[in-house]
């Protein structure tokens, strides 16, 4: 792939240029034209529809949260390396949440991506396998996650980690619920909902009938299945 780059000159010394780091929006579709380059790898993006454009219009340091397949990540490590990105930090415990941080070059601060890795975890609680995750077609930006993994990454991935969730994200979790209930239905009438499941090297204890949030210390699986646990999460909370 070939690329240009901007030559800015340095204030006071004009015949002296320096690379003009691009703002976050031409950053992204330089990293998207890089993941096309090498074979259009399944990366999404996670959190509300309105992340993207939340994180480009941002001079902070809040991440960009992005999904990748296992099989994916070299790919996506060869993309993120095109565009100059540089490797921060990374958590590969096959038995947690697996996930790399990148430093994106941008104009402003420093632009931080993080990627989730295979399953998508909150800590040791595993909310959906990889095989699990759906995504949906790109359009004019980025892949997303869809239907049951949508619904688990927009309200229980956060809900798990102490936030309360409503408003817009709210709305989009009952939306991709609603979905994945209609396309389990549509597949095998006599689901109501799709089964939702977690797994863990630590038990789970629940606070309310509602909300798993804590662990103990000892081996266990546990299990939710729809409607009577995370559809009343989303349709009541």
């Amino acid at each position: 792939m070939s690329t240009s780059t901007t030559l800015a000159p340095v204030a006071g010394d004009a015949s002296t240029p320096v690379l003009a780091a691009p703002d976050r929006t031409s950053a992204v579709a330089r990293l998207r034209a890089a993941l096309d380059d090498h074979h259009g790898v399944a990366v999404a993006l996670q959190g509300p529809g309105s992340a993207l454009a939340e994180w480009t219009a941002a001079d902070d340091h809040h991440d960009l949260d992005l999904w990748v397949p296992a099989d994916g990540l070299h790919a996506v490590r060869a993309a993120l390396r095109t565009v100059g990105a540089v490797h921060v930090g990374a958590a590969h415990d096959p038995r947690r949440l697996r996930h790399e941080q990148w430093w994106l070059p941008s104009a402003g601060r420093a632009a931080v991506v993080d990627i989730t890795v295979g399953d998508l975890r909150v800590g040791p609680l595993r909310l959906a396998t990889e095989g699990e995750v759906a995504v949906s077609g790109a359009g004019a930006s980025l892949p997303r996650l869809t239907g049951t993994a949508a619904a688990l990454d927009l309200f229980v991935r956060p809900l798990l980690r102490g936030r309360v969730v409503g408003g817009a994200r709210l709305a989009e979790a009952r939306t991709a619920w609603a979905a994945a209930a209609r396309r389990a239905s549509t597949s095998s009438p006599s689901k109501a909902r799709p089964p939702l499941s977690c797994s863990s090297t630590r038990p789970y204890s629940r606070r309310s009938s509602q909300s798993p949030t804590s662990c103990g210390t000892s081996p266990v699986t546990c299990s939710w299945r729809a409607p009577r646990s995370t559809s009343r999460w989303i349709a009541t909370v």
